[in-house]
C-alpha cells in the first residue's frame, strides 16, 4: 500500500476500536504496518474531522465535519 512515508504492508484489525475524540464516539479501524508513523483512516477519522497541522508551532486543530459537536479541539504536541 502506498503511504506518505513510502510503500508499506498494512494489517487491518478484525474489530473496530471505539474512541472518544473531541466529544464524539468514533469506530476506528486500526491498521498496523512496517512504517514508523501512525496511520489515520480516511474512512473513519478523516470522514468525521477536518484536521489542521501547524508543524512549525507543533499544533494540531481538529474540527468536526458537521454540527453534531460544536467547536474545535486543539492539541499542543510535546
Amino acid at each position: 500500500m502506498g503511504t506518505g512515508n513510502g510503500q508499506a504492508v498494512h494489517w487491518l484489525a478484525p474489530q473496530p476500536v471505539v474512541a472518544l475524540i473531541a466529544g464524539r464516539r468514533i469506530d476506528l479501524r486500526p491498521c498496523f504496518g512496517n512504517i514508523d508513523v501512525p496511520v489515520l483512516g480516511r474512512e473513519d477519522f478523516f470522514s468525521e474531522f477536518y484536521v489542521e497541522v501547524d508543524e512549525a508551532n507543533r499544533f494540531v486543530k481538529i474540527t468536526p465535519m458537521s454540527t453534531k459537536t460544536s467547536g474545535a479541539s486543539h492539541f499542543r504536541a510535546v
